[in-house]
């Protein structure tokens, strides 16, 4: 029974693209928090963080406004994500979850930078 469950699961959200990008989404998600518990990690254990190339910028004060942005996007596409699927609505799913799927690991190279700045 287990099986035919998940094998029905996967049918329907290969049906969906919408289902197939948030899972996507989700698995850069849990890599972006893998990555950041390795920067814990290494700054525990009394390491540096090396400041991303993608920073246009050395400054503390703009990089923390940047992830602020960031992270406001991502919350707004995490939100709609929420709201609409709860609702049997899956127009627009597809693209904030290409969203956050893109946006995530540049929330992560700001953190770090914003880390390596302070």
């Amino acid at each position: 029974l287990n099986t035919c469950i998940q094998q029905l699961l996967e049918s329907v959200g290969a049906l969906n693209p919408g289902i197939r990008k948030c899972e996507a989404a989700t698995k850069v998600v849990q890599q972006a928090a893998s990555d950041l518990d390795a920067a814990l990690l290494t700054i525990a254990g009394g390491g540096k963080i090396i400041l991303p190339k993608i920073l246009a910028t050395h400054d503390l004060g703009s990089t923390q406004k940047e992830t602020t942005k960031l992270c406001k996007v991502i919350a707004d596409n995490v939100q709609y994500i929420s709201e609409n699927v709860s609702a049997g609505n899956f127009d627009g799913v597809a693209e904030c979850a290409s969203k956050i799927e893109t946006n995530i690991p540049t929330m992560v190279q700001f953190v770090l930078g914003t880390t390596s700045l302070s």
